[in-house]
């Protein structure tokens, strides 16, 4: 998706890849991601090297990006893929301000692919860009680097507002969004030619998801079960998944709830404690600790409703760590759960929102679960779509 000018910039990128003139386009391997990883109870910062992409994925697969081919045609001059991704990123930065991407950057064939959407052609492609950024989201980018000798991939957290700000409502409905952004490089023109977007909120990437349309239904009716802006603690969203989110919050506030001798904790826990914002290159310049994050599930209810019948903390607990043993996310099962309730806008007992959190192993990295990950981005140039 679109990147703000207030996001962290990866420095640490992949060496330049120069390419003599009429060389065959080769798939290469992008760059290791250096993260923590789990070995017998043991951390290493180093990556296992990425098996060959296999022919059937496993049911924990990280959800593929859209099968696309972008407009291709043979070399006509070196190619800097770093320097690609320094212009790509001036010109995000100003679109956050015009609304509109230069034609300078992306090429008048370029195409525009995600769960929900498709569009063809420069014009259409400024339109849609335009009109994301007419509703003032706020973007978060957590890391970008080279996929390819032509592409680019970016991880990102996006949230925007459903209702404008002078539109008086009883809560403030929004919608997250956390995914990818893969941009592919014509090798004649140097631009972009190809944005393709996947959703980690789904597992169905193609045109045209009605699961991805269903979710964001749910997304808005669902934000009643937020919490009012006096309770809300501070964090960032990492990955926002269909049935619960990892979130990367302040380790010292992590560290008190998850005291031994406690089940319910305060709302105060995580408030006014930021979450740490990790240093620019850091993500590839060095491991990074995740010694802050956890998983969180969201549902409704209060102590009378849960003796009626109604979700009860332990079985949301139990539903979110299936959950993440289902996409293969380490977590300390001895920590057990910890429950948060809060107040709400809702004043109905049965509408009160509650929060159960589970502490994620340090070791994981949720921007780039593995190289895997990335590499199934990497091919993405070399798929068709039927348009």
């Amino acid at each position: 998706m679109l990147l703000g000018s207030q996001m962290m910039l990866n420095k640490g990128c992949a060496q330049p890849q120069k390419v003599s003139q009429q060389t065959p386009v080769a798939l290469q391997r992008p760059s290791p991601v250096v993260r923590g990883s789990v070995s017998q109870g043991k951390q290493s910062h180093a990556l296992p090297t990425a098996a060959p992409v296999r022919a059937a994925q496993n049911k924990n697969a990280i959800p593929r990006a859209a099968a696309t081919e972008a407009v291709t045609t043979t070399r006509t001059q070196p190619f800097d893929i770093n320097e690609a991704i320094k212009k790509l990123k001036v010109d995000l930065d100003s679109q956050m301000t015009t609304g509109r991407p230069s034609p300078e950057v992306f090429d008048e064939t370029v195409i525009f692919r995600d769960p929900i959407t498709r569009v063809n052609g420069f014009k259409d492609y400024s339109d849609i860009i335009n009109l994301f950024i007419s509703v003032k989201p706020t973007f978060e980018l957590h890391d970008i680097r080279p996929c390819g000798p032509y592409s680019v991939l970016a991880r990102w957290t996006m949230v925007f507002p459903v209702l404008p700000d002078n539109v008086p409502r009883p809560w403030t409905p929004k919608v997250c969004f956390t995914g990818t952004t893969t941009y592919g490089f014509s090798p004649a023109t140097q631009k972009v030619n190809a944005h393709v977007d996947t959703w980690d909120l789904t597992d169905q990437q193609d045109w045209f998801s009605t699961d991805a349309f269903s979710r964001i239904s749910q997304q808005i009716f669902e934000s009643t079960l937020a919490p009012a802006p006096d309770e809300e603690g501070r964090y960032r969203v990492i990955r926002l998944r269909p049935d619960y989110e990892i979130r990367d919050c302040e380790p010292s506030a992590v560290n008190e709830a998850f005291k031994e001798g406690q089940t319910e904790i305060s709302t105060d826990v995580f408030m006014g404690r930021p979450a740490i914002q990790p240093a620019e290159g850091q993500l590839s310049a060095g491991p990074r600790s995740f010694l802050g994050t956890v998983a969180a599930r969201r549902f409704a209810g209060s102590p009378p409703n849960w003796l009626l019948g109604m979700a009860k903390p332990e079985d949301e607990a139990k539903k979110l760590m299936d959950a993440l043993r289902r996409d293969g996310v380490p977590f300390d099962e001895n920590a057990g759960y910890r429950l948060v309730r809060y107040e709400g806008p809702n004043p109905l007992p049965q509408g009160k929102p509650n929060e159960v959190l589970v502490r994620v192993d340090p070791t994981y990295n949720p921007v780039w679960v593995n190289e895997e990950e990335i590499e199934s981005k990497h091919r993405f140039h070399y798929k068709t779509v039927q348009l």
